[in-house]
């Protein structure tokens, strides 16, 4: 993960991973600012909202977090299948 953004800093993968790990390790706001990069190249990125909007949860920003997921939702929902 460290090289794919060493080599490509807008790879979202890798930013959703590293949001990821961020959120693991209780490190929230950190977390969010790396989502929101990885969310700022793609919108659409289930992954990356529920992300933030597990860090949200957990840094107590409930209203956000839930707006956050909310869009997850509606994404989620409008695709086929």
């Amino acid at each position: 993960m460290i090289r794919a953004l060493a080599e490509n800093p807008k790879y979202v993968f890798a930013l959703d991973g590293k949001g990821t790990a961020l959120v693991k390790s209780g490190r929230y706001t950190e977390a969010i600012i790396v989502l929101d990069k990885a969310l700022t190249m793609n919108p659409k990125n289930v992954l990356g909202l529920y992300g933030k909007g597990t860090a949200l949860v957990k840094s107590g920003r409930y209203n956000e977090a839930i707006l956050v997921l909310d869009r997850a939702l509606t994404i989620i929902q409008r695709r086929p299948g």
